[in-house]
């Protein structure tokens, strides 16, 4: 009994010395806390990342605002493939859940029309940024080609990326106002009044592999792997900006390269998230020359982990 004890003491001191806190609430849910940002996961919800938060500032769209479309979910691309609704194997039911380490890894169920399996490997690390490896696994029984389609859903605010500056077949598509471009950098500026109840929707090629969202003095920045313009999936853009009707969120979406899955081919996308308080100093504004600097600055220290 005695050892068992000094045991328990050890792994609770171990557990206290990396100051990272996991949980699994009643509703199923998975949280991990690190210092000031904690990570929510839903594995009976497709694995959606639910929450995202540095102290009291959240992240995501909740249930609250949309019983649906909430949080940040997996898509396959292009959407022509299988048109409305996303496959719910994929983005809405149950996935399968293990940990490893530090690391939870999520695995859906096989989706019937298409025959795709995905994976999810998530982890917060020390510095709460969000390490994500989307894999998906071809389970049918002919070959397919495919990518991955990365939404996730935010309040409006200043959302920014580098832009190649030749634009993307689907660009006659886009109808979002609002929108410049200024020294390679595209912005929106998410304004309320200039929806007016009509959705609206950008295709871009990104440049650079990254891009930003500022919101309520916090910033949040993706880094994901770069796409060829070859490689961008058929009527889609390598990012795209989503803003639906009612304007009560945005659509911050990433799509992966276009690749052929042989039967049991898998094939990997990695993604970055950090989500920190811009410093007070500075003036979030695309002609502030300082702000930019700490953006790059963020984001280089981001592509060196």
């Amino acid at each position: 009994m005695e050892n068992k004890h000094i045991k328990k003491c050890f792994y609770v001191l171990i557990s206290l010395i990396s100051m990272t806190v996991y949980t699994q609430s009643e509703d199923q849910t998975i949280t991990v806390s690190r210092g000031q940002h904690k990570l929510v996961i839903n594995p009976f919800k497709g694995a959606r990342l639910l929450s995202y938060q540095h102290g009291n500032k959240e992240l995501l769209i909740q249930p609250e605002v949309h019983p649906e479309f909430y949080g940040s979910t997996l898509w396959p691309s292009p959407q022509s493939v299988w048109n409305w609704p996303p496959p719910k194997a994929l983005d809405i039911l149950p996935y399968r859940t293990q940990k490893k380490s530090s690391e939870y890894i999520f695995t859906s169920e096989k989706d019937s029309t298409i025959g795709l399996v995905f994976e999810k490997k998530i982890k917060l690390d020390k510095k709460g940024m969000v390490l994500i490896t989307y894999k998906v696994h071809n389970k049918g029984k002919a070959p397919i080609k495919t990518a991955l389609w990365e939404v996730t859903r935010v309040r409006g605010g200043l959302t920014f990326f580098p832009v190649d500056m030749e634009k993307p077949q689907t660009d006659s598509l886009s109808n979002l106002k609002s929108v410049k471009v200024k020294n390679d950098i595209l912005w929106y500026r998410f304004d309320r009044d200039q929806v007016d109840n009509k959705a609206q929707k950008l295709f871009a090629n990104g440049k650079e592999g990254w891009l930003a969202h500022i919101e309520n003095g916090m910033c949040f920045i993706k880094i994901f792997d770069d796409v060829k313009k070859n490689e961008i999936p058929p009527q889609q853009g390598e990012i795209e900006l989503y803003v639906n009707d009612k304007a009560t969120y945005i659509e911050i979406e990433n799509h992966s390269s276009y690749v052929l899955l042989s039967p049991e081919d898998s094939y990997s996308y990695q993604i970055q998230w950090y989500y920190l308080p811009v410093p007070a100093h500075l003036d979030s504004h695309s002609t502030d020359p300082e702000f930019m600097k700490w953006i790059k600055s963020i984001v280089t220290k981001m592509k060196d982990k």
